[in-house]
């Protein structure tokens, strides 16, 4: 049932709550009202089976008794008989129904009142029993507590109301219904005060070390969610160009790959972009660093903003170069997009080198290539830096297509 823990999400006060608790050794049973729902949804249900189980086994004991009540008491015998056959059977019915939607929230609370009902049915016997001399029947009544206590491991919360009735009725039918010997009614009081004692006791440190566990697995889960959750936070960073804040060359080598291989299976083509910064040197020598660097960014963040698709992504290839992968999207499409591409960078006007030109202009290649086992990635690649060094030589500031 630790599975079921893993979907509940801890807030921070709750963190801070749980870590206090493990560690300043507190022992009461209370948590915060969320918690404690949860504890208690959690609890139930990781016994219910069992539970279920050890109802049916305490149904047949039962019913095994009326083989001592047919040795013992022969005169009571028939009567005993359906006494026991209506506990057993009212066991069984609890178990066999303990799973219904309307009952299923209420076990616990369902079980102690069954124990109860079979506690004053043993009371029943034994005030019988006591009837035709038989006294030793009175020990019988330690069995419930004990088997709610310690078999059933339920909540003290239900556990402790429980073992108080069965511990007054147990005192009145003792004291005021059967004539036994004073010493037996006191060494009555006395077992029967201390298995009631130990059986909350095993109880409250059942469910206490249930509770610690509770709480380490849901703090386990809590990290390791963060830990998780950190891991995919770097992963992203280490897939991002710090500077231009678009994809970077590693990131654009394993969608290259992961591009490749869909559209191989699928028959489709996988269209490249390599855009490269005009003179960009020349800017960097004239306006220094910093100023080529704003370009590069302000470059990047045009290309990113007429990518449309998800499926598509703007790279920093490598110095003032950038790519854009397009899967599934022929070399027209390709070309229309890198033509806009062109275009809304020079609209932007970005100041350029002084000494050639007055605004930052970009160059793009595009290159179109349906993947078959006999091509490799870097064909495309090297197609697309071909039409690249096309569009510089005539000229600069456009877009070329390799051909088909």
């Amino acid at each position: 049932m630790t599975d079921s823990l893993r979907d509940i999400q801890l807030q921070p006060v709750e963190v801070d709550f749980v870590r206090r608790r493990l560690t300043s050794g507190a022992r009461a049973l209370r948590f915060g009202n969320r918690l404690d729902n949860l504890f208690s949804d959690h609890y139930r249900e990781s016994f219910l089976q069992t539970n279920r189980f050890y109802g049916v086994i305490g149904a047949m004991m039962l019913m095994l008794f009326s083989l001592a009540d047919r040795e013992v008491v022969p005169n009571l015998y028939e009567g005993l008989l359906l006494l026991r056959l209506m506990e057993g059977a009212l066991v069984i019915a609890v178990v066999a129904f303990a799973t219904h939607p309307k009952l299923r929230p209420h076990f616990q609370a369902v079980m102690v009142v069954m124990v109860l009902i079979l506690h004053l049915s043993i009371l029943t016997v034994s005030y019988l029993a006591a009837g035709e001399g038989e006294f030793h029947y009175q020990t019988g009544s330690f069995l419930p507590v004990m088997f709610l206590g310690t078999v059933m491991r339920l909540q003290l919360t239900y556990m402790l109301p429980g073992a108080a009735v069965m511990w007054l009725c147990q005192m009145i039918a003792v004291y005021g219904l059967m004539s036994l010997p004073p010493s037996q009614e006191t060494e009555l009081l006395f077992l029967y005060t201390f298995v009631t004692f130990i059986s909350l006791f095993v109880c409250y440190r059942v469910e206490f070390e249930g509770r610690q566990m509770f709480l380490q697995t849901l703090l386990l889960y809590h990290d390791q969610r963060q830990l998780l959750e950190t891991q995919e936070e770097l992963k992203a960073l280490s897939y991002i160009d710090g500077l231009t804040q678009v994809a970077n060359r590693r990131r654009f080598n394993q969608r290259l790959s992961e591009d490749w291989r869909r559209c191989l299976r699928a028959g489709k083509p996988l269209s490249l972009i390599l855009l490269d910064v005009d003179n960009f040197k020349r800017l960097n020598d004239s306006r220094g660093h910093l100023a080529g660097d704003e370009c590069l960014s302000r470059v990047a963040a045009c290309l990113k903003s007429l990518v449309g698709r998800s499926s598509d992504l703007v790279c920093r290839y490598g110095g003032e170069e950038f790519a854009i992968l397009l899967p599934e999207t022929p070399l027209d499409a390709a070309g229309q997009l890198a033509s806009a591409m062109v275009e809304a960078v020079a609209l932007q006007k970005l100041p350029g080198a002084t000494d050639s030109q007055s605004v930052v202009t970009v160059s793009a290649g595009v290159a179109s290539l349906v993947p078959t086992e006999a091509l490799r990635e870097n064909d495309l690649i090297d197609t697309a830096d071909g039409a690249l060094y096309e569009a510089k030589h005539n000229g600069k500031n456009q877009m070329k297509c390799a051909a088909r």
